[in-house]
């Protein structure tokens, strides 16, 4: 309804149980690879939707984004930056990077306009308030039980409604951003209470 005509997936990690305390696929999914579960529950409702699935974003299938207007990356992995920053579009693209914090009290949204992405501005801007954000609450990296790219264990404090929050505050988000004359910008969003915050936001 938002104009989305095709949607490229990349993902090869499988739908495993511990994986449904966050996630829109149930355990009919267990052990099936996610994006392609992903693609047959968006055509049931969309069947005029173009999906395309393929595994893990790398340099050797990072063409197959060249028809998109907008790259959206929520896995949390370096890997995936870095191939992004490494090849260089036809044309501009608005690049999107999105995560949430430990117990995903802070979701930030990170966007470039651009034909290659720019690794070296994300990492110097926004690394730095994750940095804070883990200190605030005392932790470290290697405290933090990883479950696949970019997926937390099941004891990691969050649940589902936490996440489709942030989920629709991204599309809202980029919906506004996408019309707008900028280079790059963030938008640093907190759940208070009942409500949701800005806590900064900027763009040049």
């Amino acid at each position: 309804r938002i104009g989305v005509e095709s949607l490229s997936l990349y993902d090869s990690d499988v739908f495993l149980f511990s994986n449904s305390a966050r996630h829109i696929l149930n355990l009919d999914s267990n052990g099936k690879n996610k994006s392609q579960q992903i693609k047959e529950k968006i055509i049931k409702n969309n069947p005029n939707l173009q999906v395309k699935c393929y595994s893990d974003l790398t340099l050797d299938n990072i063409r197959s984004l060249e028809k998109n207007d907008i790259v959206i990356d929520c896995s949390a992995s370096s890997e995936v930056l870095s191939v992004l920053n490494t090849y260089t579009f036809k044309k501009d693209k608005l690049f999107v990077i999105a995560s949430m914090n430990y117990g995903a009290t802070d979701f930030i949204i990170y966007f470039y306009k651009g034909k290659k992405f720019d690794n070296e501005d994300y990492s110097k801007k926004i690394l730095p308030i994750y940095k804070k954000l883990m200190e605030k609450l005392n932790l470290k990296e290697k405290d933090l039980i990883m479950q696949g790219i970019g997926c937390y264990h099941p004891i990691f404090p969050a649940r589902f409604d936490d996440v489709s929050m942030w989920a629709n505050m991204l599309i809202k988000t980029i919906e506004l951003k996408y019309i707008r004359d900028f280079t790059r910008g963030c938008v640093h969003l907190r759940r208070k209470n009942l409500s949701v915050e800005v806590v900064n936001e900027w763009e040049n």
